[in-house]
C-alpha cells in the first residue's frame, strides 16, 4: 500500500453473490458525510446480478475489479489492499451497510492522538432490514489491544470493523486458507505497538442471514490451530499471551461441540488446540 493524501480512507470490499443487498451497500457509501474516500470492490466471481449492477457505477472514487472465479474473501481483500492508497483503511462486506457518519466518526478519533492506530465503533446487527436491529455491540477498551485480542474477551473484536491507520508502506495482507479468524490474525499482525480506541457512534449495520460461518466448528477448530502456530512464532507476543489464547480457544471449541451434543469431538478438539505449538 502507498501512503498518499492523509485524508483519504480506503474502503476494502470482497463481494460474492451479494446482489440482493449490494445496491444498499453502495448507497450507504455514497451517502457518507466524509467525502475523501476511495472504494476498491473485488467482485469475487459472482454468478448473480452483482457484476451488472457494479458495472453501472460511475463514481470515480470507486474501482471495481471483476474476477472470473471466487478466490476467497482473504485473497479478494488482498487484491484490493494492493491497490489501496489511503492513509486509513477499513473493510466492508457487500451485504452490510455503513451509517452516514461511519467514516467521519472514526477519523475524528484518530485526530485525537497520533498513537492511535485502530478505531472501532458500535455495531448494529440487523435481520434483513437496517430497521430491524436485533443486537448491539460496543467495544469497551482503549489502549494497547494485544492482550485483549488474544484473550478473545470481546472487548475489542467483533469482526471486520476496525479502521486502521497506515503509518508506513508495510504490506498488510490476510492469511489465505483460513475459514475463521482471518480478521483476528490480520489485526494482530498490524498492531506494531499502536493504540486502539473507539467511537460510541454506530459504524456498521451488520446483516445477519443464513447459517453463520461459526457453525462450522471443525473449520473453526482447524483455524484456531493455525492461528496459534502463527501467533506463537510472532515477535512481541509472550508465552503467557499465547497460553491464554490457546486455553480460551480450546474452551470455545469444547463448548461449541457440546452444544451440538458431540462430547467426543469436544474433548478431542480441545486437546488438539491445547497441544498446538505447545513448546
Amino acid at each position: 500500500m502507498h501512503k498518499s493524501r492523509p485524508e483519504i480512507v480506503s474502503i476494502i470490499t470482497a463481494t460474492w453473490n451479494d446482489g440482493a443487498h449490494i445496491s444498499e451497500c453502495v448507497e450507504s457509501v455514497l451517502a457518507q458525510s466524509y467525502k475523501d474516500w476511495e472504494w476498491i470492490i473485488v467482485n469475487n466471481g459472482s454468478t448473480d446480478n452483482s457484476e451488472v449492477f457494479l458495472s453501472q457505477i460511475s463514481d470515480s472514487r470507486i474501482t471495481v475489479i471483476n474476477l472470473e472465479k471466487n478466490i476467497g474473501v482473504s485473497a479478494g481483500r488482498n487484491i484490493a489492499l494492493e491497490r489501496s492508497r489511503g492513509s486509513f483503511i477499513c473493510f466492508l462486506d457487500g451485504d452490510d451497510v455503513l451509517p452516514t457518519g461511519s467514516i467521519s466518526s472514526r477519523v475524528k478519533i484518530f485526530e485525537k492522538d497520533e498513537r492511535i492506530g485502530f478505531v472501532d465503533g458500535k455495531v448494529l446487527t440487523v435481520q434483513d432490514s437496517v430497521d430491524n436491529v436485533i443486537a448491539t455491540y460496543t467495544p469497551n477498551f482503549k489502549g494497547e489491544p494485544m492482550d485483549r485480542l488474544l484473550s478473545l474477551d470481546g472487548s475489542v473484536f467483533m469482526g471486520n470493523t476496525w479502521m486502521i491507520r497506515v503509518k508506513s508502506p508495510i504490506q498488510l495482507r490476510f492469511e489465505n486458507g483460513l475459514t475463521h479468524g482471518e480478521e483476528l490474525l490480520f489485526y494482530i499482525m498490524a498492531l506494531n505497538g499502536m493504540y486502539y480506541d473507539f467511537t460510541e457512534e454506530p459504524v456498521l449495520f451488520y446483516r445477519k442471514h443464513g447459517p453463520s460461518a461459526m457453525s462450522n466448528i471443525d473449520g473453526q477448530r482447524d483455524s484456531y490451530v493455525k492461528l496459534i502456530s502463527k501467533v506463537d512464532a510472532m515477535q512481541g507476543v509472550t508465552k503467557n499471551q499465547v497460553s491464554r489464547f490457546r486455553k480460551k480457544a480450546a474452551s470455545i471449541i469444547f463448548k461449541s461441540f457440546l452444544k451440538q451434543v458431540k462430547p467426543i469431538k469436544a474433548i478431542s478438539g480441545a486437546i488438539q488446540i491445547l497441544s498446538a505449538s505447545n513448546t
